[in-house]
């Protein structure tokens, strides 16, 4: 069986021109396997240096270009999102509130992002303020559970605005953190 075309690299088919491959050659190559990347008008330069005439640049330009890979993005604390994961973010912040979830529960695994328990609650308010009343709870569950002073003052502060608006529950959790000291200080009256 034939392997499979690969993408041909502009660098390769100025190297062919100078070994004086035949231009159709090495078009048939750029059809079969398109352009690695769109030429440059730097590119343009290095292929008529290489002997390269008007008909030959303009066929190059017309022939497809290959799609660019997908890769992992490196968050601001350096863990990898895939890209399937920044996909899912994009659904939430356009309003799918089911995605976010899943996104959050991502987060709080550290499966395919990073383990940020902050950020996964950043996703569960999201679902929350779509509607879905047992993302509230969760992000507050995950704030509590974090190790990290802020994540936990950021729960006490929605579990106050909860209490204040008579939620249900978060007037009682509000107590309960006061209890423990998470977040708020420590008073166990």
């Amino acid at each position: 069986p034939a392997a499979a075309a690969r993408p041909v690299a502009v660098g390769d088919v100025v190297e062919q021109m100078r070994q004086r491959v035949p231009a159709l050659r090495i078009l048939a190559q750029v059809r079969a396997g398109c352009l690695a990347v769109a030429l440059t008008d730097a590119d343009e330069r290095r292929l008529r240096a290489a002997g390269a005439d008007d008909a030959f640049v303009a066929d190059l330009r017309a022939s497809c270009v290959a799609a660019a890979p997908t890769s992992a993005l490196v968050d601001s604390s350096g863990g990898l999102i895939t890209p399937r994961v920044l996909q899912m973010q994009r659904a939430c912040e356009q309003g799918d509130a089911v995605v976010c979830d899943s996104v959050a529960e991502l987060y709080v695994e550290g499966i395919f992002a990073p383990k940020n328990r902050s950020r996964a609650a950043d996703f569960l308010f999201a679902a929350c303020a779509a509607g879905r009343t047992p993302s509230c709870t969760r992000a507050i569950d995950v704030l509590d559970a974090s190790a990290e002073a802020a994540d936990q003052q950021r729960a006490a502060l929605v579990l106050t605005q909860r209490c204040e608006v008579d939620a249900p529950g978060g007037c009682r959790r509000l107590g309960a953190l006061y209890q423990r000291g998470r977040g708020v200080p420590r008073d166990a009256e």
